[in-house]
């Protein structure tokens, strides 16, 4: 079996008299003779990763939406939310006590007499379409397990519009406002405890109500989820709502 043959480097004493030949210009590191020592190339600074770009939540969006006066319509699993007596029958069920209530606006609309379920609303009497009240109930379990005993609010059904002259979702019952909630025995409001701009409302160490924020996005029961991050008109409150159905009133 032959051996391979490698080619030899030049013996250290031709590089000598190489150098001597080129006018004493020195010998540069591995550099061919007659040429200027290759420059050393300057390296970026390797670019910091964030991670990919972050994504307009469904939220942002009708938020946006909300505030230039269009409607939004049900992108969430509001939309299988049922409205009328099969709305009505839901709430039984689940032990919410109400009084049915005809308002100018609201589909299905009532009068809430007592809890939520798992989570008190404060006042309790409430008028409110019957759909977003199930969809508070339905959220009430989880916002339960994280602490949360009461929501506090200024209201869900008042007939008016929004800046932009439209008619508000609060026109049909659709929206609450809430100021303040109560975690863990300790009452907190939107406009002292809320936290914006963090860019992960969901962590440990976020604040109560940025993380109760977080976890009603997840639910994705709610169309709307305004809050102090998206505009000044919502730095004291976050604003709940669900779209109508194509049979509600617009």
């Amino acid at each position: 079996m032959r051996s391979q043959v490698f080619p030899q480097s030049p013996p250290l004493a031709s590089c000598a008299a190489l150098l001597a030949a080129a006018l004493s210009l020195g010998c540069g590191a591995g550099a061919p003779v007659g040429k200027s020592p290759a420059q050393p190339v300057a390296q970026a600074a390797p670019a910091r990763d964030r991670g990919p770009a972050p994504k307009a939540s469904p939220e942002r969006v009708l938020a946006a939406v909300e505030v230039r006066g269009r409607r939004p319509r049900a992108l969430s699993r509001s939309a299988r939310l049922p409205s009328g007596r099969a709305c009505f029958d839901r709430l039984l069920r689940r032990g919410v006590a109400f009084r049915q209530t005809d308002k100018t606006g609201i589909e299905a609309g009532i009068t809430l007499l007592g809890r939520l379920g798992s989570v008190a609303l404060e006042p309790t009497i409430t008028v409110i379409a019957c759909r977003m009240a199930l969809a508070l109930r339905l959220a009430s379990r989880r916002l339960r397990r994280m602490g949360v005993r009461e929501l506090q609010h200024w209201g869900a059904y008042a007939f008016r519009k929004t800046l932009t002259g439209a008619e508000s979702l609060h026109a049909s019952g659709l929206a609450i406002d809430v100021h303040a909630i109560v975690y863990r025995g300790q009452r907190i409001e939107v406009k002292h405890g809320y936290v914006r701009g963090l860019s992960d409302n969901c962590g440990r160490s976020a604040p109560a109500i940025n993380r109760v924020t977080c976890r009603l996005r997840r639910m994705q029961l709610f169309d709307q989820l305004i809050t102090p991050d998206d505009d000044l008109n919502h730095r004291n409150h976050l604003h709940l709502a669900i779209a109508p159905l194509d049979g509600d009133p617009r």
